[in-house]
C-alpha cells in the first residue's frame, strides 16, 4: 500500500531540520560567566536568539565586563563580545565569534513579539543556570498580571526602587536564583520576556522584561550608557544552596 500524497508530505517534515516555530530550550540556552573588574565575576544565562552564534541576555549580567565566557550546548567559548545593548530596557546581545554553526542550527526567532493583554492561564518555563551551576534548571511558574507593570510601582522593603530606570514589565510567579539574570519566559513555546530581577530567591514574584523591547537593542559601537540595574536577585553567592526542589533538568552539560 503506498502512503498517501498528505502521509509522504508528513513524513518527510518530519525528517527536515525544524524550522523553530516550536522551540524546546534544550541545547539553546547558555551560561554566561562575565569576569568584571577588581576579580568580581557575574553569573548569569542567556539563549540563543535570531541567529545560532546570537545569545540575548540582561544588560546587567554583562555591564562593566572585562572578559565574557559562555557555556552553550555542552561546549565552552571564550570569544564572546557585546553585540548590541538597550541599557535602559536591561538587555544585551552577545556575539560569540567562535563558535561554528551548522545549517540546521536551530535559534528562538526574533518574531513573533507578544504583547498584553498576555495569557495569565497557561504555564511559563524558565530555564536557567542556578548560582553558575554547569547544568540548567528549568522553573514552572505563571504570569500573575495580564497587563505590563511600571518599574515605578516595584520598590524593595525599604521603599526604594528596586529598577533605576522606569520601564514596562511582566510579572511572573516562579522560582528564581542567583545566576538565572537573563533567562527566557517562555509561554506555548514562545519567548516572552527575558528574566530581569526579583526581590527574594526561591518562589517569589519575580519581573521580566517583555520582548518586544529587543527592538530597542542597539549596536555597540562606543562605551555604552553607565547604568546600574539594582536587581534584586544576588548573581554570586559563597554558600551555594542545593539544587532547588521541583525543578526539572532543562539539559545536564
Amino acid at each position: 500500500m503506498r502512503p498517501s500524497g498528505a502521509l509522504l508530505l508528513a513524513l518527510l517534515l518530519l525528517l527536515l531540520p525544524v524550522a523553530i516555530s516550536a522551540v524546546s530550550p534544550e541545547g539553546l540556552v547558555a551560561r554566561i560567566t562575565a569576569d568584571l573588574q577588581h576579580q568580581h565575576v557575574s553569573n548569569g544565562t542567556g539563549f540563543v536568539w535570531k541567529a545560532p552564534d546570537q545569545i540575548l541576555t540582561a544588560y546587567h549580567v554583562v555591564h562593566g565586563s572585562t572578559a565574557i565566557r559562555v557555556l552553550l550546548d555542552g561546549k565552552s567559548y571564550d570569544q564572546v563580545r557585546v553585540l548590541a545593548t538597550a541599557p535602559e530596557r536591561d538587555l544585551a546581545l552577545l556575539l560569540i565569534e567562535n563558535r561554528e554553526v551548522s545549517g540546521d542550527a536551530q535559534y528562538f526567532p526574533g518574531e513573533p513579539l507578544p504583547a498584553a493583554p498576555y495569557d495569565v492561564l497557561n504555564p511559563i518555563v524558565v530555564p536557567g543556570f542556578v548560582w553558575g551551576w554547569s547544568h540548567c534548571d528549568r522553573m514552572v511558574g505563571q504570569l500573575t498580571d495580564g497587563d505590563l507593570v511600571s518599574s515605578r510601582r516595584i520598590r524593595d522593603p525599604r521603599g526604594r526602587d528596586l529598577f533605576a530606570g522606569e520601564i514596562d514589565l511582566l510579572k511572573v510567579h516562579v522560582g528564581v536564583y542567583g545566576g538565572m539574570s537573563g533567562a527566557p519566559v517562555i509561554q506555548d513555546d514562545v519567548v516572552i520576556g527575558v528574566l530581569s530581577g526579583s526581590l527574594h530567591e526561591g518562589t517569589a514574584i519575580t519581573w521580566a522584561i517583555p520582548i518586544a523591547y529587543t527592538r530597542e537593542l542597539v549596536t555597540v559601537d562606543r562605551r555604552p550608557a553607565d547604568i546600574v540595574w539594582p536587581a534584586g536577585m544576588p548573581l554570586m553567592k559563597q554558600d551555594r544552596p542545593s539544587v532547588p526542589t521541583g525543578t526539572t533538568t532543562c539539559r545536564p552539560v
